[in-house]
C-alpha cells in the first residue's frame, strides 16, 4: 500500500490511534509543547499537551498555521522568506543535454522510491517524561509500543490518577486501568509516588482478546529524560505532521531532514495486512548539538560532508527493525553511490512480475522503486525546482495525473485539464486553478474503470509506446487537482527522449561490463510485463497532412525576467489559455531557458574562446530591437523539441507575433504528436523546411586587441554589477550625465518639427548609460560595441526596464524604441557605418571612456570619425570622454614611465617611453598608437590602452565638419557646471542612492580617486553645414 501524501497517511488507522503514524499538528499543541522550549514540562503542563493530542487526533479542521510556521522557519536554511513553498530543492527531470555535465562533474546515484517526499524537522524538549521497560526482551513491552505518543501520555494520565489516589489517603497498592496499543492493562507505583527523577511502576497486560499473546507483568522506570518531536511537511504544506512514535537522540536538539516516507512491499512484512513504514533520508540542511545547542547551517556545504552529518544523526534515532507494528517508522540514511560504482545500485533492484514493478532491496526490506536520482557534490541547498539535481525514470513509471471528465457519446474520449498556480509571493493573490485542453483526449481505459460523465475525476496515466495512446493506471480519490502543466509537459519530454536504462549508462559513459549486464537484465524482464492491459488496433505511422503542418512545431513567446540586479534570464514562455473563465487573462510562465535551446545556427552556450554569438546573446538582441518585454512579449518563435539532444529547438521566429497563439495546448500537442510521428521521414523533411537561415548578429572580428577587451570588459562587469559603487564611478557618472543632459537640451532648443532627437551610443558596453537615456527620452536610441555579450547585456537591461522598453502597460512609464547592434566602431570590417547610414541621422553621438582603445592606429581613428560624421545630421553633437594626452604626459615626465596610486596605475613600455622621451613629452609631438598598460581600481585591470593625440584628433574631426565646442578636463567641469540647474539634478539624484545596507552613498572623492579623475577630459563637437560653393 502507497501513501500519495501525508494527509492520507494520517488518515490511515483513524479509529486505532496506538496505531497511527503521525497527525497534524496543530495550534494548541504547538502552545503545549513547544511556547517555552527550554524549561521543562509539569504535570499540569503534559495534561495540556493530552488534550491537545486528542483534539489533533479527533478533529483534523483544528487551525494548524502556528505550527505549520514554527516549522518551516525550521525547515527554510537559505534566504528565501517564502514559506509558501516546500522548503527542499525539487529535481529536474533528466535530459540527454544533461549527461555532458553528469560526465564531467562530481556526481552520487541514489534510487529513488515510490515513496513521499518530506522535510522532517526533529525538535528536542527537555524533561519530557520517557518510559521504558526494564527488560526489553520481555514479551509483554515487545507487545506494546511503550514510545508511541499515545502510550507515553495513557501512562501520563494513569500516573497522576496514582498520585490522586496517594495525596487522598487511599490504599497505596491502588491500581489504574489503562489501555496500551489496544491491550487492557493495569499501572500501580513500586516506589514512592512522590515526583523525582527515576520512578518505578509494575504494568500488567492483560492477555490478548484474539489469544495470540498472553498476560504479562512488566517493571516499568519513568525518567525526564526528554524527548524529540518530529515533523513532517510535504509538497501540500497543509499542514505539520507529527510522528507519534520516538525518534529521541541525546546527541542532538534539532536536525533538518530530507527524506522520503515509504512503505515496505508487502512481500516482507510478517502481517499482509499491515503496512510498514520507513524513513529513507538522502539529506541534512541543519543541526544543532546537544552539547552547545547552537545551529549549524548546512546549506553551503558539499554533498559528501552534509551525507556525512547525515548518516551520524540517523545513526543516534533509528529505532530497531524487528516489529511491522503500525505506527513504527524505521528511520535510515539512503545508499549513495559514485557514478562509477552504479552496477552496486542496480545490483540491488529487481522486476517483481506479481506485482509489476521494480524493487529495491533496502535495509529494511524491499521498497517500491521508480527510478535514480543523480546529485552533484557542489550542491548548495535552495528552494524551487533544481536544474543539476536531475531523476530519471523508468519509462512505463512516467505518469500524468490528469482531470477527465468523460464523453457520453464517445468510448475513450476525455475533456482533460491540468492544474496551474501564478505565485505573486505577497505582491497580489495567488492565481490558482484548472485548465481545460482545447481540444478532446483519446485515453484507452483497459482495466475497465468506471467513468462519471456528469463530474471529472482525477486519472493518473501512462503512455503505451505500442498502442501509441494514454491508458489510465489508477484512478486518485485521494487527489482534488490534476498534475500541473509544467509538470505534464516535462513528462512528454522525457517520453519524446525515451531513455532506457541501458542507453542511460551510454550517455553516462558508464564502462563496467557487469553494470550494462544489470540495466540490459533489467530491461528485458520488464519489457514483456509493462504496457496497457489491453491490446489495442494498430496505429498507422502516415501523416495526416494538416495535423502534421500544425503540430510539427508549437509556437512559443520569447520573454526576458529580471530575478535580480543586474541579472536577467531569457525564457522560451508559454500562456494559459482562455478555459479557466476566472481568470481574465492568459498567464505566462517559463517552459525553458533560452541557454538550454540550440537553432538558428547559435550554440547553445558560450564558451571562453567562442568567436561568435550564442543563441541566448542574439536572441536578447532581437528581442530588444523588437521593443523589448517589460510588461509583456509578442516575439514568437516556433520551437521544436529534439528528443536526440533533449533541446528544444528554435526553428522560426517572428518578432512582430501574437502572443496568444502561444498557448500550452500548442507544446501538450506538438509533443503528443512527436510521440507517434518523430520517426517518420517525413517529419524531418517538414522541420527542416520550416527552419529559418541562421541568425547573423556580428561580423567576425578581426582585432585580436578588440577581442581582448571586449572579453576584460564582459567579464569585469559581471564581477561588478552587483558591488556598491565607488566614489570615482559616481563621479564619472555624474560628468556623463550632466554633459549629455547638456547637450540633449542645447540639441532639443534648434531642432525644427517634425525632426526628433534620434541617439547613438558608441562603444556602448553593457549599457551603463541606459539609465541616463531614459532620463533624456529620445525618440530613438542605437546602441552598439565590438561585444556580442556586452550588447547582448545591454539589451537585456533595456527589455526588462519600465521607461525603456516599449511594452508597458497603461498607466506605467513609457519607453523609447531602440536598436542594437555588434560593430567594432574603429575597423571598417565591421560594417558601422554603412548600419548608421541606414538607421540615422543621429543628432546626438556618444563615445564615452572607449577611443583610447581605438588610437592604436591612424586607419582605425579614421574610419571612426569618418562613421561619426557621416551619420550626425547638420548642428548635431558627438560628445565623450577619454584619457588626456596632456595630463597623462605631464605625468609621466614628473614620475617615470610607471605612476599611479591605490587607485589607479599607468605603465608605460621601454619603447612606448621612448617614444615619450623623443617627443619631449609634448602630446602635438606624437601620433596614433603609442601604448600603455593601465588599471583602474577593479573595473580595468591591465589593460592596453593608447595615448589620444589630441591635436591629430581635432584635425581629423575638422576634416569631416567637426568643429570643437568644448573641451574639458573633469574637475573643472564639475566646478563649473555643479551649481547649473542640471547639475543639481544629477547630484541630488546621486544623494538618494543607497548601498546595500540601505545608507546614503558619499559621493565626495579621495584624493586618490581625484587624482585618478584629473588624468580624463570631455569633449563636444558640433557637426557644421557645408558651405554651397559659388557658381
Amino acid at each position: 500500500m502507497q501513501f500519495q501524501n501525508l494527509k492520507a497517511l494520517s488518515n490511515a488507522c483513524k479509529d486505532e490511534p496506538h496505531q497511527r503514524w503521525c497527525c497534524p499538528a496543530n495550534d494548541a499543541w504547538h502552545g503545549a509543547v513547544h511556547a517555552d522550549s527550554e524549561a521543562g514540562v509539569s504535570d499540569a503542563q503534559i495534561a495540556d499537551v493530552e488534550v491537545a493530542l486528542e483534539g489533533m487526533l479527533s478533529d483534523a479542521s483544528a487551525p494548524c498555521r502556528e505550527m505549520l510556521q514554527c516549522v518551516l522557519r525550521h525547515a527554510n536554511v537559505t534566504n528565501n522568506t517564502n514559506f509558501a513553498e516546500f522548503p527542499g530543492p525539487m529535481c529536474t527531470p533528466l535530459c540527454k543535454k544533461d549527461a555532458s555535465r553528469l560526465r564531467q562533474r562530481a556526481y552520487t546515484i541514489t534510487e529513488k522510491s515510490d515513496g513521499i517526499r518530506v522535510v522532517v524537522v526533529s525538535m528536542w524538549r527537555p524533561r519530557f517524561p520517557a518510559w521504558r521497560a526494564q527488560s526489553t526482551g520481555n514479551a509483554g513491552a515487545a507487545s506494546v509500543n511503550l514510545s508511541h505518543l499515545t502510550s507515553v501520555l495513557a501512562l501520563e494520565r494513569a500516573r497522576r490518577a496514582l498520585r490522586r489516589s496517594a495525596s487522598a489517603g487511599e490504599d497505596a497498592g491502588a491500581r489504574v486501568s489503562l489501555a496500551l496499543g489496544g491491550r487492557c492493562c493495569t499501572l500501580e507505583s513500586s516506589s514512592n509516588v512522590k515526583a523525582c527523577e527515576s520512578e518505578c511502576f509494575t504494568l500488567t497486560v492483560a492477555a490478548a482478546a484474539d489469544g495470540t499473546s498472553p498476560s504479562e507483568v512488566v517493571v516499568l522506570h519513568r525518567h525526564l529524560r526528554g524527548r524529540h518531536f518530529a515533523y513532517a511537511v510535504d509538497r501540500l504544506l497543509n499542514a505539520a505532521y507529527l510522528f507519534m512514535d520516538d525518534h529521541t537522540t541525546l546527541q542532538y536538539h534539532t536536525f533538518v531532514l530530507d527524506a522520503e516516507l515509504i512503505s515496505v512491499h508487502p512481500s516482507a512484512t510478517a502481517s499482509h495486512g499491515v503496512s510498514r513504514l520507513v524513513l529513507g533520508a538522502f539529506d541534512v540542511f541543519a543541526y544543532a548539538a546537544a552539547t552547545d545547542g547552537v545551529s549549524v547551517n548546512l546549506s553551503n556545504h558539499t554533498m559528501a560532508e552534509r551525507y556525512s552529518v547525515l548518516k551520524a544523526v540517523v545513526r543516534t534515532c533509528a529505532l530497531p527493525s524487528n516489529t511491522d507494528e503500525c505506527g513504527h517508522v524505521s528511520w535510515y540514511a539512503k545508499d549513495m553511490w559514485a557514478l562509477s560504482d552504479i552496477g552496486a545500485c542496480l545490483a540491488k533492484l529487481r522486476y517483481c512480475a506479481e506485482s509489476r514493478c521494480f524493487l529495491y532491496d533496502g535495509p529494511y526490506g524491499p521498497t517500491e522503486n521508480d527510478g535514480l536520482i543523480f546529485t552533484p557534490d557542489d550542491f548548495p541547498v535552495a528552494v524551487g525546482s533544481s536544474s543539476v539535481q536531475l531523476k530519471w525514470k523508468w519509462r512505463h513509471l512516467l505518469s500524468i495525473d490528469w482531470l477527465v471528465l468523460a464523453s457520453d457519446k464517445q468510448p475513450d474520449m476525455y475533456t482533460v485539464s491540468l492544474f496551474f498556480v501564478k505565485k505573486n509571493y505577497g505582491h497580489r493573490e495567488d492565481v490558482a486553478g484548472h485548465w481545460r485542453l482545447r481540444k478532446p483526449m483519446h485515453i484507452l481505459n483497459p482495466h475497465g474503470f468506471e467513468m462519471p460523465v456528469d463530474t471529472a475525476v482525477v486519472a493518473e496515466c501512462a503512455y503505451d509506446q505500442a498502442a501509441h495512446r494514454w491508458y489510465i493506471q489508477r484512478l486518485r480519490p485521494d487527489k482534488l487537482g490534476a498534475n500541473s502543466i509544467i509538470t505534464a509537459i516535462s513528462v512528454y519530454e522525457s517520453l519524446v527522449e525515451n531513455i532506457s536504462l541501458s542507453h542511460l549508462l551510454e550517455l553516462l559513459d558508464v564502462k563496467a561490463v557487469g553494470a550494462k549486464a544489470q540495466a540490459d537484465a533489467l530491461e528485458a524482464t520488464a519489457r514483456t510485463h509493462v504496457g496497457a492491459a489491453a491490446a489495442c488496433e494498430w496505429l498507422s505511422n502516415i501523416l495526416d497532412a494538416a495535423e502534421a503542418e500544425k503540430c510539427v512545431t508549437a509556437k512559443l513567446a520569447l520573454r526576458a525576467i529580471r530575478e535580480s540586479r543586474g541579472n536577467a534570464e531569457l525564457y522560451l514562455n508559454a500562456y494559459t489559455n482562455n478555459t479557466n473563465k476566472t481568470v481574465m487573462y492568459p498567464l505566462p510562465f517559463p517552459l525553458r531557458k533560452i541557454r538550454d535551446c540550440i537553432g538558428l545556427g547559435q550554440h547553445s552556450s558560450v564558451s571562453d574562446d567562442a568567436p561568435v554569438s550564442s543563441l541566448e546573446e542574439a536572441l536578447y538582441i532581437q528581442l530588444a530591437n523588437a521593443g523589448g518585454c517589460y510588461a509583456w512579449s509578442d516575439y514568437v518563435v516556433d520551437a521544436s523539441y529534439d528528443g536526440d539532444s533533449g533541446y528544444w529547438e528554435i526553428v522560426h521566429v517572428n518578432p512582430r507575433g501574437n502572443n496568444k497563439d502561444a498557448i500550452f495546448d500548442n507544446v501538450i500537442e506538438h509533443l503528443d504528436w512527436l510521440l507517434r510521428h518523430r520517426a517518420v521521414p517525413e517529419a524531418a523533411a517538414l522541420l527542416q523546411r520550416r527552419r529559418d537561415a541562421p541568425l547573423v548578429v556580428s561580423r567576425p572580428t578581426i582585432s585580436e586587441a578588440t577581442q581582448r577587451t571586449s572579453k576584460h570588459y564582459s567579464a569585469v562587469a559581471k564581477e561588478l554589477a552587483n558591488a556598491e559603487r565607488s566614489g570615482l564611478r559616481r563621479f564619472n557618472n555624474w560628468v556623463k550625465s550632466v554633459l549629455l543632459t547638456s547637450a540633449a537640451a542645447a540639441i532639443r532648443r534648434v531642432l525644427k518639427p517634425p525632426a526628433k532627437l534620434h541617439v547613438l551610443d558608441l562603444c556602448c558596453g553593457r549599457g551603463g548609460d541606459l539609465l541616463k537615456w531614459q532620463h533624456i527620452r529620445p525618440a530613438f536610441l542605437f546602441m552598439t560595441d565590438a561585444a556580442v555579450e556586452c550588447v547582448a547585456e545591454a539589451a537585456a537591461r533595456y527589455s526588462t526596464s519600465e521607461g525603456q522598453s516599449v511594452k508597458v502597460t497603461n498607466g506605467k512609464q513609457k519607453g523609447f524604441p531602440a536598436y542594437f547592434a555588434v560593430h567594432d566602431a574603429f575597423d571598417a570590417a565591421s560594417g558601422l557605418r554603412e548600419d548608421l547610414l541606414k538607421r540615422g541621422p543621429f543628432q546626438l553621438i556618444s563615445c564615452q571612456f572607449s577611443m583610447h582603445y581605438g588610437c592604436r592606429s591612424e586607419e582605425g581613428m579614421r574610419y571612426f570619425v569618418k562613421a561619426v560624421a557621416d551619420s550626425l545630421a547638420p548642428h548635431g553633437r558627438f560628445v565623450g570622454t577619454t584619457v588626456s594626452d596632456k595630463e597623462l604626459l605631464c605625468r609621466a615626465k614628473e614620475h617615470g614611465a610607471e605612476f599611479g596610486n591605490d587607485v589607479y596605475g599607468v605603465r608605460f613600455g621601454a619603447d612606448a617611453f621612448a617614444q615619450l622621451q623623443s617627443a619631449n613629452f609634448e602630446p602635438a609631438e606624437l601620433s596614433f598608437g603609442v601604448p600603455y598598460v593601465t588599471t583602474v581600481e577593479r573595473s580595468v585591470q591591465d589593460m592596453t590602452e593608447y595615448v589620444v593625440p589630441w591635436g591629430a584628433f581635432v584635425a581629423l574631426c575638422a576634416e569631416h565638419r567637426l568643429r570643437l565646442v568644448l573641451e574639458d578636463d573633469f574637475i573643472h567641469y564639475h566646478d563649473q557646471h555643479k551649481d547649473t540647474e542640471a547639475g543639481k539634478a544629477m547630484a541630488l539624484e546621486q544623494r538618494r542612492k543607497r548601498d546595500h545596507n540601505g545608507d546614503f552613498v558619499d559621493s565626495t572623492l579621495s584624493p586618490s580617486e581625484r587624482a585618478a579623475v584629473g588624468l580624463y577630459r570631455l569633449f563636444e563637437f558640433e557637426k557644421t553645414v557645408a558651405k554651397q560653393r559659388r557658381c
